[in-house]
């Protein structure tokens, strides 16, 4: 008889056991899940970082481009006011807006490709954006798990707690019969 009490405990223990390893594994994705949701925002704030960076250039250098412009009619405004014949003034001109034009053309260069990493750059934060929202479900569904799990584990142990308190009462009824039924034969 005690052998057959000792069986439901053993096997709750092992139960018990399993469950407190399956709660483990789930934590510890859980967690890795975590970190590598951290390193992605960490990513997605670099990269914030970089486009407000590469914004702010484009802003200089469209500034720059902007005092180039206003530089450029009044050194034309100048050699107006002096009379030169019209072949001097279009020579002299032709000189600063060649390097200017190239300027422009660099210019719109590095704005072009400003443009493309930051259209790239936002690409990715979607992509990265899309991740999240299904690592988050896929997080919800790991939750509900465990939670299912943990309640599979709490009703366990008191299914098990309360079979074992009925059959202790079942064996100190039977040993109380066997008692009586001993001191009735003693008399």
């Amino acid at each position: 008889m005690l052998a057959s009490s000792n069986q439901p405990h053993w096997s709750s223990e092992l139960v018990g056991e399993q469950l407190r390893q399956k709660v483990s594994q789930l934590q510890d994705q859980l967690d890795a899940e975590l970190e590598e949701k951290t390193n992605i925002l960490l990513q997605l704030s670099r990269e914030k970082a970089q486009s407000q960076g590469l914004r702010l250039e484009v802003a200089s250098l469209r500034g720059e481009q902007a005092r180039e412009a206003e530089l450029a009619p009044s050194g034309d405004r100048l050699c107006r006011g002096h009379h030169r014949p019209a072949g001097v003034q279009d020579a002299g001109l032709a000189e600063p807006r060649d390097p200017g034009d190239q300027g422009d053309k660099t210019l719109a260069q590095v704005v072009s490709e400003l443009q493309a990493s930051q259209a790239e750059t936002a690409l990715e934060l979607e992509k990265a954006r899309d991740m999240l929202a299904l690592q988050r479900a896929i997080n919800v569904c790991y939750q509900e798990e465990l939670e299912a799990v943990m309640t599979k584990a709490d009703n366990d142990s008191k299914d098990h707690t309360e079979t074992l308190q009925r059959l202790t009462r079942l064996l100190d009824l039977k040993s109380h019969r066997i008692r009586q039924l001993e001191a009735g034969e003693l008399h």
